[in-house]
């Protein structure tokens, strides 16, 4: 499931510059975007997965804005390879990969459940049993 839409990115940019991002800036290539809005999905995801879980719930409106920022900054980045990113959406996404180590080490705090702490302990085989240990503390005494 992508967290943010072409719509979306329409919104924020124009259908013309999305068109232009997306290919030659005639029309709009929705594989293009599709292919960007899943990059940046799967980066927002791999950031939060390690503190929250989100299946279930409904994805926060920060986190579909970071995605937005995302996705916008991999059009330029895959429109642009020659050139330099436009200073303004590096910045933003930038801004948003801080904002995601921030959640990440739990410095900002989101409302999803957080995953659980996992404390794994193997203690191994017993060699000695409880009367054979009794005696050992009795005979060092």
């Amino acid at each position: 499931m992508q967290w943010t839409t072409i719509n979306d990115l329409i919104a924020e940019l124009g259908t013309s510059k999305l068109a232009e991002l997306s290919g030659d800036g005639s029309e709009i290539i929705p594989s293009v975007v599709d292919d960007a809005i899943s990059s940046a999905t799967e980066e927002v995801k791999a950031y939060i997965s390690v503190r929250y879980k989100f299946e279930d719930t409904p994805i926060p409106i920060l986190f579909r804005e970071l995605t937005k920022k995302i996705a916008i900054y991999n059009l330029y980045l895959r429109k642009n390879r020659e050139m330099i990113v436009p200073i303004e959406v590096a910045n933003e996404k930038n801004e948003a990969v801080r904002l995601l180590e921030q959640i990440k080490t739990g410095n900002i705090k989101i409302e999803l459940t957080e995953k659980p702490s996992k404390i794994i302990f193997h203690s191994g085989k017993r060699y000695f049993d409880d009367v054979y240990l009794d005696e050992f503390r009795n005979f060092r005494e």
